[in-house]
């Protein structure tokens, strides 16, 4: 089992799932790259995918 499959059985919404529904959706997921200071999603807005940061961190900011 690769280390990207082994750390998504750590995530609970994904521990559930069979290992070969875990090797189907490894192979449906496509990387993406962002530059520093990239908006990926702005509050309100409907988010219609779901990511996981391999690499480098985010900041999640509410606006009051």
């Amino acid at each position: 089992m690769t280390a990207f499959l082994l750390l998504l059985r750590k995530v609970p919404i994904f521990s559930v799932l069979q290992f070969s529904q875990l090797l189907q959706l490894r192979d449906a997921m496509q990387p993406v790259d962002f530059a520093a200071g990239d908006i990926v999603l702005t509050e309100g807005e409907r988010g219609d995918h779901f990511y996981i940061i391999v690499k480098g961190s985010v900041s999640v900011l509410k606006e009051d």
